[in-house]
């Protein structure tokens, strides 16, 4: 256990329930300046939340705390001009890297976002 990591969910945890729940998290997040919806963190919690409870005990938020850490870090590794934005070319290289093929970013009907979203996703489990 990470007592500083421990420590940060016994402070977010507002109404100390032991758990936190959607916007508890959403706060927190905030606080780092990672500023999501509240479906978006609720659709967080519920991606890592292993009880069904849509909360997140310390072992799920520690899983989640680590995939957002991967996730930043995919995202750095593939922002090589570090312009905060991921560049269509910066996209297409980071997925030829993944293996997937140049022209998959023009065929799939995907969104751009979406396929950067698809592509750090991709990359930060594999770094798990």
């Amino acid at each position: 256990m990470d007592p500083q990591l421990k420590a940060w969910f016994d402070a977010i945890d507002t109404d100390r329930s032991g758990r936190l729940d959607a916007k508890e998290l959403q706060r927190a997040l905030a606080l780092g300046n990672l500023n999501f919806g509240l479906n978006d963190v609720d659709q967080m919690v519920r991606a890592f939340d292993t009880s069904n409870a849509r909360s997140l005990g310390y072992e799920e938020f520690q899983r989640l705390h680590i995939f957002l850490v991967n996730v930043q870090n995919s995202f750095q590794t593939f922002d090589r001009d570090r312009s905060g934005k991921l560049t269509p070319d910066e996209v297409t290289n980071a997925l030829r890297q993944a293996g997937e093929h140049q022209a998959g970013l023009q065929q799939n009907r995907c969104s751009y976002q979406q396929q950067v979203l698809r592509l750090v996703y991709i990359h930060a489990c594999n770094t798990l």
